[in-house]
């Protein structure tokens, strides 16, 4: 089961209503009206949440990793010009998956392959 995420505002509403529709814990950044919030804000707010991020925005790995902004974890989509249906499929194969999703973990899915970094305690 996937964690309790954030989805960022570039994640498309079906694929929110299809993460709820099967029991994923999300706060969207569309219904939360964070649109001039900045991705540092977005990520202080999730991790204060104790919750991913869910985005296909390569920008808050950077902060996490190379800023050393503080985050709870990271679940980046790549490629983020797909259509919803998709990314629900992806996200439907990360859901089947046996993860032990950990406080730390930046976690790259791209075309069915999954790399997990853990970074450390943020």
């Amino acid at each position: 089961m996937l964690p309790p995420v954030v989805a960022d505002i570039n994640i498309a509403l079906p694929v929110v209503q299809w993460l709820r529709a099967h029991g994923v814990d999300v706060v969207y950044a569309i219904e939360e009206r964070w649109f001039r919030m900045t991705d540092r804000e977005m990520l202080l707010r999730a991790s204060a949440d104790s919750r991913f991020m869910l985005t296909h925005d390569a920008d808050f790995g950077e902060l996490a990793i190379q800023v050393g902004e503080p985050y709870y974890g990271i679940i980046h989509l790549r490629p983020g010009d797909r259509l919803p249906s998709e990314v629900i499929a992806d996200l439907s194969d990360l859901n089947s998956r046996n993860i032990q999703w950990e406080r730390g973990m930046l976690a790259v899915f791209r075309n069915g392959n999954l790399r997990i970094r853990k970074v450390g305690m943020n």
